[in-house]
């Protein structure tokens, strides 16, 4: 896999999404989900030292490169929301109300 195409910015996976003709609602759940994320995550690092937020943009760049969809996208931005984010014990069920409400029951 060619790394260098892989978004490692919130307005890099806008683009990559938006070149790979994601439909406009699809295009404001990933912003949301990267507004979240900087809320959460703004100056927090992984030990290697690359931020938290351009691992979970990395993470869903990857998926849009192998087709997934917006859902799965969105997933791989939130996916270290619940082991790393501190905002509250109902981290989970904020997340899964607040993003794919027409996807689950909750």
């Amino acid at each position: 896999m060619d790394l260098t195409h892989i978004a490692q910015t919130p307005l890099q996976l806008y683009n990559q999404l938006r070149l790979a003709d994601y439909p406009e609602q699809e295009l404001d759940e990933a912003r949301s989900a990267c507004e979240f994320l900087n809320s959460l995550f703004a100056g927090r690092y992984r030990a290697t030292g690359k931020s938290l937020i351009e691992h979970c943009v990395g993470t869903a760049s990857i998926l849009e490169t192998h087709g997934a969809d917006a859902a799965t996208v969105t997933a791989g931005l939130l996916h270290a929301v619940y082991s790393q984010g501190d905002f509250g014990g109902d981290t989970l069920v904020y997340v899964v109300r607040t993003f794919w409400t027409d996807r689950v029951l909750v």
